[in-house]
């Protein structure tokens, strides 16, 4: 008789526990815009954004938007010098939080791409950027969808295991968390085989290897866009006949809005007189893997 009590307090612990579970109030996410931009290749007195820079700042500001993030996906600066970074700082960093003062990390989340290490590890670029997020990789999340930053791209060879980071953080979400990724280097078109690796006088791992490697670490996860700079062209891509890709090295940024109801990041592009394109419409499935 005891032990038939006790299986039942336990049987009506456990329905207890289960019934609290789902009544439990779900979070109430609301839509919200975010901005990709990259290579703004800041020189002491100018950079290759100066010309949208106005309409970028607006719509950091436009209210109606919501503007939650802005993400930058790498060469910040020109050739990664303290002067530089500085001038970035004074022109991108401070005005952008100063338009999002209450959002963590003044709603900037950076990345260094190959022109950013010019000056070395040392350099108050690199120092601020683990200052600021912990890391070169990093992730965050809002209104419940996931960014993960792979700094200048998700190597599975050296770099620190990029890709063995970005596998451990997919890997502690929810099945159909959206994922949004941001990196530097291109996976397209011309200068797209930077993604190989040199060891010495050979080559450890072809470009081709290396984003086999990522495609195979991100296959089964809801990835809403992958963004990424490097080649100076802005243009939109079905990658591997699965993952929407965003480049936004050219004239134009991303601007993205997030759907909580769906669970959807829709994307178009903008330039620096403020014209839209819808994201069909900068399609480059043409480009190839290098």
């Amino acid at each position: 008789m005891k032990k038939i009590v006790t299986n039942l307090y336990i049987f009506l612990s456990i329905l207890i526990n289960m019934q609290a579970a789902t009544s439990r109030p779900q979070p109430e996410y609301k839509d919200f815009i975010f901005l990709v931009n990259s290579d703004i290749h800041q020189s002491e007195n100018t950079s290759r954004r100066d010309a949208q820079k106005l309409w970028f700042l607006q719509d950091v500001l436009n209210p109606v938007y919501n503007t939650s993030a802005v993400l930058f996906a790498g060469d910040l600066t020109d050739q990664g010098s303290d002067v530089q970074f500085q001038a970035f700082t004074e022109n991108w960093i401070r005005p952008i939080a100063n338009l999002m003062p209450t959002k963590p990390h003044g709603g900037l989340y950076l990345c260094k791409g190959n022109h950013d290490e010019t000056s070395g590890s040392n350099s108050q670029l690199s120092k601020y950027l683990k200052k600021e997020y912990g890391d070169f990789c990093y992730s965050f999340d809002i209104e419940g969808l996931h960014f993960a930053c792979c700094g200048k791209y998700p190597q599975k060879i050296m770099l620190g295991g990029t890709l063995s980071w970005l596998k451990s953080d997919l890997k502690k979400l929810a099945p159909e968390t959206p994922v949004v990724i941001f990196f530097h280097f291109n996976l397209t078109g011309p200068f797209s085989d930077w993604w190989d690796v040199s060891c010495g006088s050979c080559t450890c791992t072809s470009s081709k290897n290396e984003k086999d490697y990522f495609f195979d670490a991100i296959k089964n996860y809801n990835i809403q866009g992958i963004f990424f700079g490097h080649v100076h062209y802005s243009y939109s891509a079905l990658w591997r006949n699965k993952f929407r890709i965003t480049g936004v090295g050219g004239d134009q940024y991303a601007v993205c809005q997030y759907k909580p109801s769906t669970k959807n990041v829709d994307i178009m592009f903008k330039d620096g007189t403020g014209k839209v394109y819808r994201w069909e419409s900068l399609l480059h499935n043409e480009f190839e893997e290098l």
